[in-house]
């Protein structure tokens, strides 16, 4: 039943999070206050990660959980450098990512050129149901980082963001350790990005001189994880 669960909230969460083709870390923001909906590309990188591993407690005879920080040395670039052994299960993790989107020419911005939306920034993700191997498929995660907002339309300009929230469906532990084609099996992930500071029309070269206040901003994403576990 659960794993019915999970195979019906991903088809559901897929089609809302393809407003185009999909392709590999495809990620969809939806319309700032001023410019937008942007799309690109959100490319992840996950390290340390924080693993629960259960073990013999010889003195009561029974197995019982035990938490370390495992900070392992596979190599990654894609999604994840964690590698978890066989009876590990992720907890919590460190995500670092760079994004890279753009929108297409709007009359009201940039003298009508794209615009360029990247950003730099970290997240602590945190498993809610690690104790449970056969059903840990949500995170949660929070983190903040820096953008900068580029176009032939205007000069580049730059400043903080927070994502105070982003939840991710995944498939869970125990399924990534039975199968050899786990790395095929779409994550999907939403949230928000948080302008604190506002924009200044005149950074895009608006039209309008209307100030852009402080901004929440839906963002959706389809990533595939290329995480190595031994079976």
């Amino acid at each position: 039943m659960r794993r019915i669960l999970v195979a019906l909230t991903g088809a559901v969460l897929l089609q809302l999070a393809l407003p185009s083709p999909a392709h590999a870390w495809w990620e969809f923001l939806e319309q700032l206050s001023g410019p937008g909906p942007f799309q690109g590309f959100d490319l992840q990188f996950r390290y340390p990660c924080f693993a629960r591993t259960v073990r013999l407690n010889v003195a009561t005879g029974q197995m019982e959980p035990h938490i370390e920080r495992r900070a392992n040395t596979l190599g990654g670039v894609l999604l994840s450098a964690c590698r978890l052994k066989k009876d590990d299960v992720r907890w919590g993790a460190i995500d670092f990512n760079y994004r890279t989107m753009w929108t297409n020419g709007d009359v009201r911005f940039a003298n009508n050129e794209s615009i360029r939306f990247q950003t730099v920034g970290a997240l602590f993700s945190y498993n809610i149901f690690n104790a449970h191997p056969d059903g840990d498929y949500v995170d949660v995660a929070a983190g903040g980082g820096a953008y900068w907002f580029s176009s032939d339309g205007f000069e580049t300009f730059s400043g903080p963001f927070f994502e105070p929230l982003r939840i991710e469906f995944h498939p869970t532990t125990n399924f990534k350790k039975r199968v050899n084609w786990d790395h095929w099996v779409p994550i999907l992930r939403a949230g928000y990005l948080y302008f604190p500071t506002g924009f200044d029309p005149m950074d895009f070269n608006a039209r309008s001189p209307k100030p852009i206040g402080p901004d929440w901003v839906l963002k959706i994403g389809v990533f595939w994880d290329f995480e190595l576990f031994n079976k």
